[in-house]
């Protein structure tokens, strides 16, 4: 059997049952309730006529005729009322729907004991309209009982309202019934139609396979749900992640969660190792269900990347030098072209000093990636008529630990080049680095004389910059890398003067 035809079969079955168990007791409590309310429709009227101060005079002036009027209104103004019959103490009528029964006594035999107790109850009698649910109550005029009035239903017509009752919940249920039966027919199809045709062992197949590829892959892959909680994970997302709290991962999931709004390859530190991870919001018909998680180790996506991280800043300052280069080999040319041997010996000697003068301004940096960096922005510097000195104390090593040459090139490059572009316009056009490194930290320290900053927050934002369009890159850049090491920035602006500071650490924080 096809599971349409299944979910068929079992929704039809537990409909009939459920609306054949639905119909007997709920029909079972509209007929109980009808009666009740048949039952105090019956004790109100009754109760109405026999305290009614008209009905008490007159039965006890033995005025039939101004009763009779008086009963016919009551009777003919309610619906649920058949009958009312008012007699005196010996059953003698006073009103009666037939007029011409007046004056005879009360039929049904049951009306002894609100003569002689004068007390008030219902009655199931056949009387001269048939049989009828009746209530007595007796009338008292000045303290005693003068007579009693009965208030009846018959029993043909309360037997109609509970077969209409129960042809109308009978309809109900049939109509309910089609339509939940229908919806579930669509229901089915719709199930069909969401499992492509496929049915449930083909299904079945299909998600062993995917769980295969899903567990081979080399990229983490997890799911989330609405909750924060893991709803599955692949072997190398259980690798990345391992048994460490997550830290910063934890609250870009919260973060996506809010706003479903979604990251792609936000570098961040999962205890002691970095990774890229990309968090994408799940939709089913625009209704959030979950994120997805995909995470990569950061160590092998650098070791790939890692001849084009940073290049464009070492290409600029490569750039620079050769364009010194060739600068200082036109003036060289050009003597030598005019005979100027001795001045061109003495040009030569000058390069060479300030190229000394430079190489002592970065000894102290065993990294020579680092060292080519600021050299050429020294170079830059130095074209636009602004004077980069790098600070005697400053001490760079080799070996930075799990700081990365590319991810400091990041960080001292986007300084320097703001740092030179707000001292173009300055007048005091003086810049002045310090790089300091010990066991725990790596400390980089530009100060310059340019145009302050008037929003230092904004200048964090990726894409804010008052330089103009497609710019603001550089500064975001930074504070990226300054989070991933667990690090801080900080700005201090005093009249004609800034000093950004970075600080970033070797090991776990």
């Amino acid at each position: 059997m096809t599971l349409e035809k299944k979910i068929r079969a079992y929704i039809f079955t537990l409909l009939l049952v459920g609306f054949t168990v639905f119909l007997l007791i709920f029909g079972r409590y509209q007929l109980k309730r009808a009666d009740l309310e048949t039952r105090k429709n019956l004790s109100n009227v009754a109760f109405l006529i026999s305290n009614d101060d008209f009905i008490q005079e007159n039965l006890a002036s033995k005025r039939s005729e101004k009763i009779q009027r008086k009963v016919e209104k009551v009777v003919k103004s309610l619906d649920e009322i058949d009958m009312v019959v008012v007699t005196d103490i010996t059953g003698k009528r006073y009103s009666h729907v037939n007029p011409s029964l007046i004056g005879q006594n009360f039929v049904g035999g049951d009306e002894r004991e609100v003569i002689e107790k004068g007390t008030s109850y219902f009655s199931r009698a056949r009387g001269t309209l048939g049989p009828a649910l009746r209530r007595f109550t007796p009338i008292y005029y000045k303290g005693e009982q003068i007579g009693f009035v009965m208030v009846g239903k018959l029993y043909w017509k309360i037997d109609k309202g509970n077969k209409d009752t129960l042809l109308y919940i009978s309809l109900i249920i049939l109509v309910t019934f089609t339509l939940i039966y229908t919806a579930a027919l669509l229901l089915a199809r719709s199930i069909k139609s969401e499992l492509k045709g496929l049915e449930p062992r083909e299904i079945c197949n299909l998600y062993e396979e995917n769980q295969s590829i899903f567990e081979t892959l080399e990229e983490g892959i997890a799911t989330i749900d609405l909750e924060g909680r893991y709803t599955k994970k692949n072997e190398a997302a259980e690798e990345i992640l391992g048994g460490v709290a997550e830290g910063p991962l934890r609250g870009l999931i919260e973060g996506v969660i809010g706003d479903f709004v979604p990251i792609y390859d936000r570098e961040i530190m999962i205890g002691s190792k970095g990774a890229f991870v990309s968090l994408i919001p799940l939709f089913k018909r625009g209704v959030p269900i979950g994120i997805i998680l995909t995470i990569k180790d950061s160590r092998k996506v650098t070791k790939k990347a890692e001849e084009i991280t940073g290049v464009n800043l070492v290409i600029e300052s490569l750039r620079a030098n050769i364009h010194e280069f060739k600068n200082k080999l036109h003036v060289i040319s050009g003597l030598l072209s005019l005979n100027e041997v001795e001045e061109a010996k003495k040009f030569i000697q000058e390069v060479q000093g300030n190229s000394s003068v430079k190489k002592v301004e970065v000894t102290a940096m065993e990294d020579s990636i680092l060292s080519g960096l600021i050299i050429g922005k020294i170079n830059i510097a130095k074209e636009r008529g602004i004077e980069l000195e790098v600070d005697r104390n400053s001490i760079l090593w080799e070996d930075h630990g799990n700081i990365t040459t590319q991810d400091l090139i990041v960080i001292i490059g986007n300084l320097l080049e703001n740092a030179i572009e707000a001292s173009a316009l300055a007048t005091d056009r003086r810049i002045d680095i310090l790089l300091y490194e010990d066991e725990e930290r790596i400390e980089v320290q530009v100060r310059d004389r340019g145009v302050p900053i008037r929003e230092p927050h904004s200048i964090y934002i990726r894409g804010y910059s008052t330089k103009g369009r497609n710019r603001g890159e550089g500064m975001s850049l930074v504070l990226e890398r300054v989070n991933f090491y667990r690090g801080s920035i900080d700005l201090e602006q005093e009249e004609g003067e800034k000093v950004f500071t970075v600080v970033v650490w070797k090991e776990e924080g």
